[in-house]
């Protein structure tokens, strides 16, 4: 996942960084903006994450 941040260039694609994962696989996601969190990653189906 390339970056992404509020204020700050947007360049990450979590559908595109997604896509070729099943349901199944385990995934982590590890993000330094907290803002990426809440605008983008919290309402992402099958994410099971907290900040």
């Amino acid at each position: 996942m390339e970056n992404w941040g509020k204020g700050f260039g947007q360049y990450g694609d979590l559908k595109k960084a997604s896509a070729k994962l099943s349901d199944k696989s385990f995934k982590i996601l590890m993000s330094h903006d907290p803002s990426h969190f809440d605008e983008q990653v919290k309402n992402f189906p099958n994410s099971s994450i907290s900040p």
